[in-house]
């Protein structure tokens, strides 16, 4: 199996949402390797953000450290999403 994705690097506060943003247009999953210690709300916001904004984006990848944390948008909207992103994130 091969999946076609584009990468990404983010380090500011809209950072995730503006690499959505940018790689909606090349591929359907994108990985962003988040290079600085956003809360976790903040970095659930930016990407419940980006997938509004974004309707070709189907996954996120998101490298914290040495952590890998899939996102889907199945999962983003599901009622439960924050507090499930929340927890993972603070893993």
């Amino acid at each position: 199996m091969y999946i076609y994705a584009e990468g990404k690097i983010t380090n500011g506060k809209q950072g995730i949402a503006n690499a959505i943003d940018n790689g909606s247009h090349q591929a359907k999953c994108l990985i962003i390797d988040v290079q600085m210690n956003l809360p976790a709300q903040v970095a659930g916001n930016q990407i419940q953000i980006g997938f509004r904004h974004n309707e070709s984006v189907r996954e996120i990848w998101l490298y914290k450290g040495s952590r890998r944390i899939v996102v889907t948008r199945q999962q983003v909207k599901s009622k439960d999403f924050a507090l499930k992103f929340r927890q993972e994130w603070n893993k």
